[in-house]
């Protein structure tokens, strides 16, 4: 059963490409229920993720608001590289929706991973996603290329949306849990028109569902109820409201 009601996120630029082993990200705080951690990297000629970047990313997993917030108090005593980098933006994040499947909370069982606050707060919407394959079914590397493809794809076309702030997918280079992707709304409405107006999301989707691309995914929804910390320049919620 999912017992977890609330998430922080953590994006964090660094001044130079970093592989898995040069970046401590992967222990967490130890009073989350869940700690990921992944790269957002460029696919190289075969179509293939390097896992080197300047991009990484977590996402906290939290039974209580008070453990949230902490992580945003002092960011710096969780993020060991934090130093390091020359970007961050941290996000305390009320999951207000969330369906299907994540390997997040157990590897051997996939299943829901959040339980949303009943009351919605309103305001800036993150939208967080999931993909993964069933390993022991043989991977398909085809089709891992095809799905990597069409991330990209999308997230070049949310970045020629008004409504959308950020865009970003990070994978586990290791593997070791679902990859996810993060998006910042202006509001719900440039979400909607986004991911079910024609266009290229609502074409991949379609392409999934006749010929599936992965064999599990989970979507959820999120206000963001406080943020630190600067991205691509600037406060990514001050670009909302403006």
């Amino acid at each position: 059963m999912a017992t977890c009601t609330w998430m922080t996120l953590h994006l964090l630029r660094f001044p130079e490409p970093l592989q898995v082993d040069d970046v401590d990200l992967t222990g967490g705080p130890d009073h989350a229920i869940v700690w990921l951690y992944g790269d957002e990297s460029p696919l190289d000629e075969n179509d293939l993720r390097t896992h080197v970047t300047p991009l990484w990313a977590a996402l906290g997993l939290w039974r209580g608001r008070g453990d949230a917030d902490a992580i945003l108090n002092t960011p710096e005593a969780f993020l060991p590289d934090l130093p390091r980098t020359v970007e961050a933006w941290h996000a305390l994040l009320q999951p207000i929706a969330h369906r299907g499947e994540t390997n997040w909370l157990d590897r051997s069982s996939p299943g829901p991973a959040i339980e949303p606050e009943p009351i919605d707060p309103g305001g800036p919407l993150v939208v967080i996603t999931s993909a993964g394959v069933n390993m022991e079914q043989g991977f398909d590397l085809e089709r891992a290329k095809d799905f990597s493809r069409g991330v990209e794809r999308v997230k070049h076309a949310a970045k020629t949306m008004p409504g959308n702030i950020v865009r970003h997918s990070f994978s586990n280079p290791t593997r070791e849990h679902d990859g996810f992707t993060v998006t910042l709304w202006r509001d719900d409405e440039a979400m909607t028109n986004f991911a079910y107006q024609p266009g290229v999301h609502k074409t991949l989707l379609a392409e999934h569902w006749a010929v599936p691309k992965f064999d599990r995914s989970s979507f959820t929804r999120a206000r963001v109820l406080r943020a630190v910390g600067i991205w691509e320049g600037g406060d990514p919620l001050r670009m909302v409201t403006a």
